[in-house]
């Protein structure tokens, strides 16, 4: 990015950077009568969750729309009664595109409705067309295919979705490709398969391509989840390359992501002095992230030990007549945990929850688990390894859901112990893990 300017030295991580301005011109097309006042077009984060500017139509079905931030975006077409449009947009210094956007109608079930850059050999239309492809294999195959897997009994546990041929055009492409930004984006993809599913990808080609990606490159930011994965392809220098990403890439949000995560995992290895320092720099320079947000809610929580577990009443999932809630539960020592099917992290806790409820359930323990997820996604899973033979609840997908928004649920999975009083006694990292066995002796009689 030509506007670029770090004034520090990579170490301090303090930031003063110049971004240029990029500028979507765009119309509809297709569009009915009275339709136009319901769009809403907008510049996101390239989770979706952050919107920083918005644009609405004219009379004549056309837009501007404008955004500072540097890095990606995520352009977003949305209507009632309509599928969404998306579509990464690569923000490298001043940047101006033009497109054109058709909706489809929800009960035509396509994917997606269309967005065409009129420039397709631009550089940002070029990499929206490319990255439209991953947006594709994470929103639409992996799910579809996944839910196809469980139905058949398998086990949630061992599905891959199969990237071979994926892998094939993909490596045919970087041998044609000499654009860097493109490169980068395709071996990010590449990655991103080999997480999915390693079958038919090479690991060897990624130990070559991996050091392509220099800190700073902008495809981060649409592939934020697989920067830790660098480890295995950095093991000599992985600290400083994760230093340069704080320090020198286009995208805040994603300086302010990998920030957060080494928060997080600072306290996970209970390391005070690493935290705060952490934690001085995303306070002090990303106050107004979701990122921040989310470290100040882990030592500002809306719960907090000492204090009455939240009111929550929830349908039990096994038996649809009875109700799971704070008021059903006194009288009991119990763990609440928030978790998801979806989620890695929370399968990673199956173990360790089944060994502590074989070894305390006699002495009054149970678990309450509350998915964000399906119910038909929960029962496959409890019908392979882990049986979960505790109490549980779904609350679908709605991450707005009353009992989220009242425990204040900072990521998952998100353990809490509640005493016989209903009284929260411990939470987090107290519950991961093997120290889960450790705090409960604390707390249930031998």
């Amino acid at each position: 990015m030509k506007s670029l300017i770090c004034t520090a030295a990579l170490s301090a991580w303090v930031f003063s950077f110049s971004y240029s301005q990029t500028v979507i011109t765009g119309r509809f097309v297709g569009m009915g009568p009275g339709i136009a006042d319901s769009v809403k077009i907008t510049f996101k984060d390239c989770t979706g969750e952050t919107t920083f500017s918005q644009a609405h139509l004219s009379g004549s079905n056309t837009f501007i729309l404008s955004s500072r931030e540097a890095g990606g975006l995520l352009l977003d077409v949305s209507c009632p009664g309509f599928n969404p449009g998306q579509a990464a947009i690569l923000t490298m210094g001043s940047t101006s595109d033009s497109i054109e956007v058709e909706l489809t109608a929800v009960s035509k079930r396509r994917d997606q409705s269309r967005i065409t850059f009129l420039s397709p050999n631009s550089l940002v239309a070029k990499f929206a067309m490319l990255h439209m492809k991953s947006r594709y294999r994470l929103d639409v195959r992996y799910p579809v295919e996944r839910s196809k897997f469980l139905e058949t009994g398998g086990d949630i546990e061992s599905f891959k979705l199969d990237c071979t041929e994926d892998a094939r055009m993909t490596t045919a492409a970087l041998l044609q490709e000499k654009e860097p930004v493109l490169r980068q984006e395709l071996i990010m993809q590449y990655l991103e398969m080999y997480v999915l599913s390693s079958q038919g990808l090479s690991n060897d080609s990624l130990k070559k391509w991996i050091p392509e990606i220099p800190p700073e490159s902008p495809a981060w930011c649409f592939h934020s989840n697989l920067y830790f994965m660098t480890y295995s392809y950095h093991l000599s220098d992985y600290d400083s390359y994760v230093d340069e990403i704080i320090a020198s890439n286009l995208g805040r949000n994603f300086r302010a992501f990998v920030l957060a995560d080494r928060a997080r995992l600072a306290l996970a290895k209970r390391d005070t002095t690493a935290f705060m320092k952490t934690l001085t720099v995303l306070t002090r320079d990303f106050s107004d992230t979701k990122w921040a947000g989310q470290i100040y809610r882990l030592i500002h929580p809306v719960i907090t030990t000492g204090k009455a577990v939240p009111f929550f009443k929830l349908r039990s999932l096994d038996d649809t007549l009875e109700y799971v809630s704070s008021t059903t539960m006194i009288g009991r020592v119990y763990l609440i945990d928030f978790w998801g099917t979806w989620c890695g992290p929370c399968i990673g806790e199956m173990p360790y929850l089944h060994k502590a409820f074989d070894r305390f359930k006699e002495k009054g323990f149970t678990i309450v688990s509350i998915a964000l997820d399906e119910a038909a996604n929960v029962k496959n899973f409890r019908m392979k390894k882990w049986h979960m033979p505790w109490l549980n609840a779904c609350i679908g997908n709605d991450r707005q859901n009353a009992t989220i928004l009242a425990f204040g649920v900072p990521h998952y999975p998100f353990p809490l112990l509640v005493d016989a009083k209903g009284i929260i006694v411990a939470q987090e990292e107290d519950l991961r893990g093997d120290w889960l066995e450790h705090t409960l002796e604390k707390f249930i009689s031998p």
